[in-house]
């Protein structure tokens, strides 16, 4: 799983630059872009930092115009504690701004608690890329195919400040993931953790289905 946080920046005009064809806070890159990663509670405390064009092993990487990403490594976080994402940038220059972005350190399991369950994870972001934080999942569960009478129980999960999210769900069994508008039926594998998007999807043979997806009677 990858922790990456992203970040949209936008081009600024100078005083008086409006009229008929002036605009504003259309996507742009920044002249200049440093990321550090400190404690929430002492921004001095640099866990890790990256910047364009610098020689740390991290950096900062575009993901489209005027949106950049920072991947985090895991190893350098404690579970349960804040800290505070720094970006440090100029869109004119001389002109240092800086935007803070703080999130808890929760990742997801490598292992489940229940040795007969798998850990389902995946990642929601939106068309620029960024992640959709606080996004509900629903996750539905089946006795053999999904029509309404054989659901036999329903979960939720919700993404996080990466827009990743992890349900802990029994081996072998079948489940739907609704996200919005998306929805995959999976059965969970015989594995630990898996990622949503590697799950095929799951089709019981010579099932029609109606326009929502669920099988005809």
């Amino acid at each position: 799983m990858q922790y990456r946080a992203t970040h949209e920046f936008v081009r600024l005009e100078a005083l008086g630059a409006y009229g008929q064809n002036g605009r504003a806070n259309d996507p742009a890159d920044p002249l200049a872009l440093e990321v550090r990663v400190t404690s929430a509670d002492d921004v001095e405390n640099v866990i890790e930092h990256g910047s364009v064009g610098g020689s740390s092993a991290t950096k900062p990487y575009k993901l489209s115009l005027g949106v950049w990403g920072f991947t985090l490594t895991p190893g350098f976080y404690e579970e349960g504690k804040t800290y505070t994402i720094n970006w440090r940038y100029e869109m004119t220059p001389g002109n240092l701004k800086v935007d803070r972005v703080n999130f808890t350190w929760s990742p997801i399991p490598a292992v489940p608690r229940d040795s007969d369950s798998c850990v389902l994870f995946g990642t929601v972001t939106g068309v620029n890329g960024l992640p959709k934080t606080n996004v509900i999942v629903n996750i539905e569960q089946y006795k053999d195919f999904v029509t309404l009478n054989h659901r036999v129980g329903t979960m939720q999960a919700a993404t996080d400040a990466f827009g990743n999210w992890y349900a802990e769900l029994p081996r072998g069994e079948l489940f739907r993931v609704l996200v919005g508008q998306y929805a995959k039926t999976v059965k969970i594998p015989m594995s630990n953790n898996v990622s949503l998007k590697d799950v095929p999807e799951y089709q019981a043979a010579d099932v029609r289905k109606d326009r929502f997806g669920y099988p005809l009677p």
